[in-house]
């Protein structure tokens, strides 16, 4: 048995492919600047309705959505113990 092995060594074909994918992205963004290829754009699109929402602890444990445009008239209720998703943003949002 060898006792004096490398470990922590890589192997010449991983360098050499790392080495190339970073020449060749080198290669292609300097074209890409002096043909003065331009970028895609995408364009923003229009709201087609837009609701401000107040969101409210009830003490059932379920959250009251009330639409704040109208005199805060309930728009939902979320039973208590169900979209938890909603309820943890809801959380890290009320810390912030």
């Amino acid at each position: 048995m060898n006792a004096s092995v490398k470990t922590d060594s890589l192997p010449y074909g991983v360098l050499m492919g790392a080495a190339l994918l970073v020449g060749f992205s080198l290669l292609a963004v300097g074209t890409a600047r002096l043909l003065h290829v331009r970028s895609a754009v995408a364009e923003l699109a229009v709201p087609v309705r837009v609701m401000h929402l107040s969101f409210v602890d009830r003490s059932d444990g379920g959250i009251e959505v009330d639409d704040a445009d109208h005199a805060f008239a309930t728009i939902h209720i979320v039973p208590p113990g169900t979209n938890g998703f909603m309820r943890g943003v809801l959380r890290g949002l009320a810390r912030a």
